[in-house]
């Protein structure tokens, strides 16, 4: 803002008159309008969507520097702005549409200067458009035929329906931007396809078109309208039909058979190539191969729980889903079991006693195990489960189970004996003449169960006496099995050590050490210098004796065994049941021998012959 006055001056230096003063204003500043737009709940507004909620105008800042600016808005693009629409810096303007209507805004901004000048500000444009009302459902038409409420018709061939709507534009909301959602699905609730469409006045039928669909049933459509500011039609419009596009092959093979692995027969049907669809009638028969057997409980078709009647041949019709629509035909199968036909035989005829209840593992003729048949038998086998030794039978009856048959078979078995092997401690022994322990240790392996050594066993050994090593005896080790110890071998252990009776320790020495000479050679007999005697035995009967010598003088005894005319120098130190050694610290005295001698025929006569006297 100025204010301009002006005089003029000549070169002597006088002045004009003032001129008078001239009031200037100059004003380049734009007015500033900024807005925020939002949804009653809070979120910002894009401009020109519609939308289903009132919209509120904050003016954040308005902004002129010079005074007596006013800043208004149009809500019809500027075609008429009312002196009242004005606003100031922090007022909200509430855009609102009552329920059940819509209406666009076209709002524009301007500011009014002091001087008059107006000049636009913020967007050249701003679009709001409210709908609150609620679109209605089309009516739908030419679609009777395939309801469940009028009957059942299948649509097999694969499923292509067009449905027609009769709707207006304005029962639907507005027409532009109206959409039509769809949803397809099974009974269940699975879903199985969507889309959604736009409706306008010129278009009012719609195509489902499911043709490669192989899944068939009872099938929903649920169709609802959503217009385009979101308001979604207050209630669904739900379509029930029947649709089923799958051919189905009923399966030629049966269940396999758990023993074998092979599939024991098969399922013949009417069509070779075993192919059909819905409401078409499947005959066949069931056939088993050589060495298998069918029965009819072992034969399921099954859908929705339903179940199929065979005659004695193995015969039966079915019609497909001719009639029930209860349960979705997610799954047909034929199904059929075939049972290798069986003659057990025991593969250990001869078990060995466990002390438990204990059949055969039976086998067919073929080798191939036939497990858990004994709970298939018609008799109780625990009666006839052997524990004890013995001879053992039962008999196996069909029951029902779907791998194996097998007729009425005696099965004889028998319990052997387990082994009990004993095993004699070691280092067990006796001296010559002395009485035995009074008890033999021992071990035992292989007791079973509950059962137990009685309290009476003992161990014993080989009857004998002498010096040696003798085996052990086990006859003596009773068990306690509740079948008198039957269900036992009683055996000695592999390598057992033996019993032992070493040589009894003694001294000899010379019965006397004085003797008269003899013209023989002498000897002395032995008696005891240390040790003892067994029972019953005498130092003469180890047949000892001292040899002295020949002449009269003094030798030291010489210990040789006697026995008649022989003697054995070397075998004086040896006996069988005795250790001897001998006291040969003295020495044997030889005494001369005393002789007397007679002379007989010492008197002759004279003139005689002459003799010589005899001497005795």
């Amino acid at each position: 803002y100025y204010k301009v006055k002006a005089v003029g001056v000549d070169g002597a230096g006088n002045c004009s008159a003032e001129t008078p003063v001239y009031n200037l204003k100059l004003d380049k500043d734009v007015p500033v309008a900024n807005i925020k737009v939002t949804t009653s709940d809070g979120a910002n507004y894009p401009d020109g969507e519609w939308v289903n909620k009132d919209v509120s105008i904050t003016f954040v800042r308005l902004r002129q520097t010079v005074s007596g600016t006013t800043f208004m808005y149009s809500v019809d693009g500027g075609a008429t702005w009312d002196a009242a629409n004005t606003v100031t810096e922090g007022d909200v303007l509430a855009v609102t549409v009552p329920s059940g209507s819509y209406k666009s805004f076209e709002y524009k901004f301007k500011a009014v200067k002091g001087t008059g000048e107006e000049v636009e500000v913020g967007d050249e444009l701003y679009r709001i458009n409210v709908d609150k009302k609620i679109p209605e459902l089309p009516t739908v038409t030419a679609f009777d035929d395939y309801l469940v409420s009028k009957g059942f018709n299948w649509l097999t061939d694969g499923w292509t329906m067009p449905v027609s709507f009769d709707y207006s534009d304005e029962g639907l909301g507005l027409g532009d931007g109206v959409m039509l959602y769809y949803t397809v699905t099974e009974r269940g609730g699975t879903l199985i396809g969507s889309e959604e469409y736009a409706l306008n006045p010129t278009d009012n039928r719609v195509v489902f078109d499911f043709s490669g669909s192989t899944i068939g049933g009872t099938r929903k459509i649920t169709l609802y309208v959503v217009d385009q500011a979101g308001n979604r039609s207050a209630s669904d419009l739900v379509i029930e039909f029947l649709a089923d596009a799958n051919v189905y092959t009923i399966g030629a093979e049966a269940e396999m058979n758990a023993l074998t692995g092979e599939n024991g027969g098969r399922i013949v049907t009417d069509k070779a190539d075993r192919k059909y669809r819905r409401n078409d009638v499947v005959s066949g028969k069931i056939v088993a191969d050589a060495g298998y057997k069918f029965f009819a409980e072992d034969f399921d078709y099954v859908y929705g729980g339903k179940t199929v009647s065979l005659t004695a041949d193995g015969e039966f019709t079915v019609d497909l889903f001719k009639e029930d629509v209860t349960a979705d035909p997610s799954e047909i199968s034929f199904a059929a079991s075939f049972r290798l036909l069986v003659t057990p035989v025991a593969e250990n005829a001869s078990l060995v006693y466990n002390g438990a209840a204990q059949v055969p593992v039976l086998k067919d003729a073929g080798g191939r195990a036939v497990a858990d048949l004994y709970a298939y038998a018609a008799n109780d086998l625990s009666s006839v489960s052997g524990l004890n030794t013995g001879d053992y039978s039962f008999t196996l009856t069909y029951k029902n189970n779907k791998d194996v048959f097998f007729t009425d078979t005696e099965i004889a078995f028998s319990v052997i004996p387990a082994a009990l092997t004993v095993i004699p401690g070691g280092g067990q022994w006796k001296t010559y003449g002395e009485a035995d322990p009074s008890a033999l240790a021992f071990d035992v392996e292989g007791l079973v169960g509950s059962d137990v050594l009685d309290e009476s066993s003992v161990l014993m050994r080989a009857n004998g006496e002498n010096v040696g090593f003798y085996a052990y005896d086990v006859s003596g080790i009773l068990v306690t099995d509740g079948n008198g110890g039957k269900n036992y071998v009683v055996t000695l252990a592999d390598q057992a050590a033996e019993f032992e009776i070493v040589k009894r320790e003694i001294t000899l020495k010379p019965e006397t050490y004085s003797v008269t000479y003899s013209a023989e050679t002498l000897y002395v007999s032995a008696v005891l210098a240390g040790g003892s005697m067994a029972a019953g035995d005498d130092v003469s009967g180890l047949n000892v004796k001292f040899l002295i010598g020949e002449n009269a003088g003094e030798y030291l005894p010489v210990p040789v065994t006697k026995s008649g005319d022989s003697t054995d120098v070397a075998g004086a130190l040896e006996n069988a049941n005795y250790m001897i050694s001998f006291d040969v610290s003295k020495k044997v005295v030889i005494a001369p021998r005393t002789v007397n001698f007679m002379l007989e025929n010492v008197k002759v006569k004279y003139g005689d012959a002459e003799v010589k006297p005899t001497v005795s």
